[in-house]
């Protein structure tokens, strides 16, 4: 018989129909939004690698803004200091191209430009990109897969750079370009991020940990309120989260055009949480609250100056809002005070993340608890944190569990290079770190092996180094001794090393130099003393209970073999805990044969052990030796260096002769080597080679584009280079 559909039938299909094509439309949303926050994260670990490819070589972060001081009267003459990083990191992410065309002058073709040249460096931002063609040419990698916007509106960028948690004068010039000294003190109190306009910031500056500190994040294109002249906004950051009618707000919201680097445009604050909204001040929007965003659900994407990305959550702990922000001492705004320079931030753990030396403490908890990682952006967190009655006795490290000292204390001024206008590298003297602050280095470029992280550490994937837990670097201190006098002392955590006071010239005849460089005892002082694996005249060695043949008896002896020593004494312990003492005579060859090979393999256990055990003292005593090493070469003391670091052993008389000419035309090749290695143990990036001649080490490193080698090795108690290139 045959089914007859009716009415009843057709609607049940329907219906299953419909449900099955929910269903599947919702899969394929959730998988499209998966795959455009794994883009969204990856374009954010590209644009990190990028800044610390620039750092690499340049030896300092770019400029939030900066570039030529003409063209704010003549906007065709110059940038007016407005170019943002992501211009001067063009050539790090594979957009050379367009960076040679703003690097030359530039002859424009349209017709309405009338022929007009423009210097290198280009106009104004904002000037018309179809008469200056390079500020159309977005890098794609800028625009959020995400924010649709960005198809639209094909100047704007997705990605936005760290201004700090300030609100007044934050995105203003810093007055170097002017010798404005007032402007200059006030900034320094207000520029509190790892970006600001016409000031560079290096990986030292970033005193409160390179993990804990924001370098990018994310913010919409379009679709945020933006209000415009909110008076007392300084004191009161919350005045940005009420609403204001169009009139009120900039018509255009951000406004962003990837090339300007003016805070409202390429900028954000960790002021207020991810998704708020944002304003700008009476006084502009040169001081302003600009807040991260981003079409993500309940949150936006953050790279880490460390290079790692997380996904922040809307909900951080953005302490209190009501704050009054940072500003200079003793000045009012709106005729209201503002909160005292170098306090810590009030805005929570999210404040802290935006400054870089304000050592505000923010625990290991707190940073599991705030970060919502997608598995697809590779990072690892510790499901297991220490406890809380255990982080103050930890040892302090890269990676602490309490990641931040609270005393405040204002860092030093920064450099007051412009920044974004070819900056000339930098192989000056670099800060000696010490115990204090907590301090950490990026990714470099020196060839070491990485080693694995410890326990409870936040290990994260490439690009950027796992910070395990590293030994402190001893304290550097200037004493009144003279570099002659100067003699390696065993290397403790506690010891205080000499360093020279004096930058002295650097000799013409170095021959002196090199004949007390031969002496015997010129490098090493007689307090090194040196560990060696000396051979134990009786071998412990661990063995069950067996039967043993006797040549004088057929009885088997049933015990288990203890030591054996060099005279063939055989101590073994019978199976009720008795000790008795045999000689090898006294057994049959195949079991005699059987004890010396125990013996035999106990041994080199044993000197393995006690070669690993040289190596781990040699390790822990490599880094406060490479920051001599480091001392010695910044302030051109190269007889001492020579006579301290080149022992006679490994060296001859004859190749010091070369090394002394060498030494001083490579210095800068050399203190690079230094400073990368010592960054890399920082890291956990290096680790001793151990081999039948001992502890050694290999560093290299591409300095300036010619490749720098130095090999070590540990004799004597003490780290000794043996060639350098």
């Amino acid at each position: 018989m045959k089914y007859r559909f009716n009415g009843f039938d057709c609607i049940v299909l329907v219906v299953v129909a419909l449900t099955l094509s929910s269903v599947l439309s919702m899969q394929l949303q959730r998988r499209r939004s998966a795959a455009r926050r794994e883009q969204c994260s990856d374009k954010l670990r590209e644009l990190t690698i990028a800044a610390h490819a620039y750092h690499q070589v340049y030896r300092q972060f770019p400029s939030g803004a900066g570039g030529t001081d003409q063209g704010a009267a003549r906007p065709a003459a110059g940038n007016d200091l407005r170019l943002s990083a992501f211009v001067t990191l063009l050539p790090f992410y594979d957009q050379q191209k367009t960076w040679d065309l703003i690097t030359e002058p530039f002859q424009a073709t349209s017709s309405r430009s009338n022929s007009e040249t423009f210097p290198p460096m280009g106009p104004v931002p904002r000037f018309d990109p179809q008469i200056y063609t390079p500020w159309s040419m977005r890098p794609a990698m800028l625009v959020c897969p995400a924010d649709r916007s960005g198809s639209q509106q094909l100047q704007a960028a997705n990605y936005v750079m760290n201004y700090g948690d300030a609100v007044h004068l934050a995105g203003d010039l810093c007055g170097y370009a002017k010798s404005d000294f007032k402007q200059i003190t006030a900034t320094l109190a207000t520029h509190r991020g790892v970006f600001a306009r016409e000031r560079v910031i290096r990986m030292r500056d970033v005193v409160d940990g390179t993990s804990n500190t924001l370098l990018f994040s994310e913010a919409k294109i379009s679709g945020t309120q933006v209000a415009k002249d909110v008076a007392g906004l300084a004191a009161n950051p919350s005045l940005a989260l009420k609403q204001y009618s169009a009139n009120q707000c900039w018509s255009g919201g951000r406004e962003s055009v990837w090339c300007d680097g003016l805070l409202r445009s390429s900028g954000f604050q960790t002021i207020l949480p991810p998704g708020s909204p944002s304003a700008t001040s009476l006084s502009g929007e040169l001081s302003a609250v600009m807040s991260a965003s981003s079409y993500h659900p309940d949150g936006v994407y953050v790279a880490f100056v460390d290079g790692h990305v997380a996904f922040m959550s809307a909900s951080v702990d953005a302490g209190e809002s009501a704050s009054p922000s940072v500003g200079p001492a003793g000045v009012s705004v709106d005729g209201q005070r503002l909160a005292p320079p170098g306090r810590p931030s009030p805005y929570g753990v999210w404040g802290a993340l935006g400054t870089r030396n304000m050592r505000e403490e923010i625990s290991r908890r707190e940073i599991i608890e705030l970060s919502e990682v997608p598995r697809s952006t590779g990072l690892r967190i510790d499901v297991n944190p220490e406890p809380d009655d255990k982080k103050q006795t930890q040892t302090p490290s890269p990676m602490p569990s309490e990641m931040r000292t609270p005393e405040p204390k204002m860092a030093a001024a920064e450099n007051a290079d412009l920044g974004n206008t070819a900056p000339q590298r930098d192989d000056s003297a670099i800060e000696t770190p010490s115990t204090a602050p907590l301090k950490q280095a990026p990714m470099q470029a020196a060839d070491v092996i990485a080693v694995k992280p410890v326990p409870n550490s936040i290990a994260l994937e490439a690009p950027m180094a796992v910070k395990p837990n590293v030994p402190v670097e001893p304290e550097l201190s200037q004493t009144s001794e003279t570099p002659s006098s100067m003699k390696p002392t065993p290397i403790e955590s506690n010891v205080t090393r000499a360093v020279p006071t004096e930058p002295d010239a650097v000799p013409d005849p170095l021959m002196s130099v090199v004949e007390e460089a031969a002496e015997p005892n010129a490098a090493v002082s007689s307090e090194v003393k040196p560990i060696e694996a000396t051979k134990p005249d009786a071998i412990a060695i661990e063995n069950p209970l067996r039967k043993w043949s006797l040549a004088d008896s057929a009885e088997p002896l049933i015990a288990s073999l203890v030591s054996c020593d060099d005279r063939g004494n055989v101590v073994m312990k019978l199976a009720t805990g008795e000790t008795i003492e045999r000689s090898l005579a006294d057994f049959t060859s195949q079991d005699a044969y059987q004890i010396v090979a125990s013996r035999t393999e106990s041994m080199k256990r044993a000197l393995e052990q006690a070669r690993l055990a040289d190596q781990q003292l040699a390790q822990s005593r490599l880094r406060p030796q490479l920051v001599e090493a480091l001392k010695l070469l910044e302030n051109k003391h190269f007889d001492h260096y020579l006579k301290r670091f080149y022992h006679p052993k490994l060296t001859s008389a004859e190749r010091l002769r070369d090394l002394a000419e060498r030494v001083s035309q490579r210095r800068g090749d050399f203190i690079q080597v230094l400073d990368d290695a010592i960054r890399s143990i920082d890291q956990g990036k290096i680790k001793t080679a151990l081999d039948d001649d001992g502890v050694s080490l290999h560093l290299k490193t591409l300095s300036q584009g010619h490749p720098a080698d130095l090999s070590m090795k540990y004799l004597d108690g003490a780290w000794y280079f043996t060639e350098s290139d």
